[in-house]
């Protein structure tokens, strides 16, 4: 397996419409090693930045999906190698992880399976060498305080884990190897 991509020093333009929410998220994101630009101007956006000046673009959640297909469209023009990340994550620490792994080498998810249904999380792995394994949950309650559990953590190479997830509107199972996020998915 390859060593995974690094993510430090890539450019990043955060849209929103509470500047205060993508304030601590930037911020979180320059802690991590990216460089980061942030807009909660929709109206002026595309004439205040280029999709040039970026490796990827992330268009949170409150914004909607017209004016989202917009903006990614015209950023893609400008840059069709840019990446866009449709805000997916309603919790900042999964928002992090939903861009990093947006810069993670394929590598690491050929090597794992992972089957969900609605009572069950299945992973398998099958790794040449040994590997860190992390298996988050992340909710929000009906006011939308978020928390983070870690469901399973251990050092494998071979196996299959097998863990009871209980569906809700606001669950997330997020994936980590080695301290890349892999996959992110909504229960």
């Amino acid at each position: 397996m390859s060593e995974p991509t690094t993510y430090i020093g890539k450019r990043i333009l955060a849209i929103g419409t509470k500047a205060s929410v993508l304030v601590q998220f930037v911020g979180k994101l320059q802690k991590e090693g990216f460089v980061t630009s942030h807009s909660a101007n929709l109206k002026t956006v595309l004439t205040d930045f280029n999709g040039k000046d970026f490796d990827l673009i992330v268009i949170g959640r409150g914004i909607k999906k017209q004016q989202k297909d917009l903006l990614s469209d015209a950023f893609k023009k400008q840059n069709a190698g840019v990446k866009i990340v449709n805000g997916l994550a309603p919790i900042t620490n999964m928002l992090l992880e939903q861009v990093k792994q947006t810069f993670i080498d394929d590598a690491y998810r050929k090597e794992l399976v992972l089957n969900f249904d609605n009572n069950h999380l299945e992973i398998t792995c099958d790794f040449r060498t040994e590997h860190t394994l992390i298996i988050k949950e992340y909710s929000l309650n009906w006011l939308y305080q978020a928390r983070e559990t870690i469901l399973f953590q251990a050092s494998l190479v071979k196996g299959k884990f097998t863990s009871p997830v209980k569906p809700g509107n606001e669950k997330f199972i997020s994936v980590i190897i080695d301290n890349q996020p892999i996959t992110i998915r909504k229960l």
